[in-house]
């Protein structure tokens, strides 16, 4: 068995995405997942219905790393970090309304992404619990929420770091691996919306598919 080095990325660089090489290697039957199958299959009161419960598991740190450059960069922030523009440098930039306003909207984001996070995993925890299938439309919601939670935090992090300063780009900082790492994660296919949404579209409007 051996590794090949073949996760070079910019960002999530911790996860030892590697590939693995096993040559003349048995593995019983019950050890082998296909993603294909497991989508599919019926969910019991024991499983968690895929690929939704997969999804929130991803979603998952993705928060996280948005409430990570939050608490961050608002420390900073409080810690009476001066203004500084082409102008020179002013007061504490936390006094600024542009500050303010970009620290307002990004805790927004981010609670409107744990809110829709929350709903799939509420609904993919009673699908569980009664041992029922998800529809698809409810399928088709989940998938978008996640998707448009995980951009929302994109979106939270460049405002934090719009006001952060560029300090918080250098290597020694953390937001700039958090900023990296939720570059890399949000476009991961499941958080991609693009393609989701036409299926979500179609079942909000029935007359669509009859198409």
């Amino acid at each position: 068995m051996s590794v090949e080095h073949t996760w070079n990325m910019a960002g999530m660089r911790g996860t030892g995405s590697d590939t693995i090489i096993a040559d003349d290697v048995f593995v019983p039957e019950e050890h082998v997942v296909f993603p294909a199958r497991t989508a599919l299959g019926p969910s019991t009161p024991r499983s968690v219905p895929k690929p939704q419960g997969l999804m929130g598991a991803l979603a998952a740190p993705v928060l996280g790393m948005g409430m990570g450059p939050y608490d961050h960069i608002v420390a900073k922030l409080s810690g009476g970090r001066p203004l500084v523009s082409a102008m020179g440098s002013h007061a504490r930039a936390i006094d600024s309304p542009g500050v303010q306003a970009n620290v307002a909207d990004a805790a927004m984001l981010i609670d409107s992404a744990i809110l829709q996070a929350a709903r799939t995993a509420r609904t993919v925890d009673r699908a569980t619990r009664t041992g029922t299938q998800m529809s698809p439309l409810a399928i088709a919601r989940s998938r978008m929420d996640c998707g448009f939670a995980a951009r929302q935090i994109r979106q939270a992090a460049d405002k934090l770091l719009d006001v952060g300063g560029a300090g918080r780009f250098a290597e020694s900082d953390p937001a700039q691996r958090i900023w990296r790492d939720l570059g890399t994660a949000t476009r991961h296919p499941a958080f991609v919306t693009e393609i989701d949404r036409e299926q979500y579209a179609r079942l909000l409007l029935p007359v669509l598919s009859a198409q």
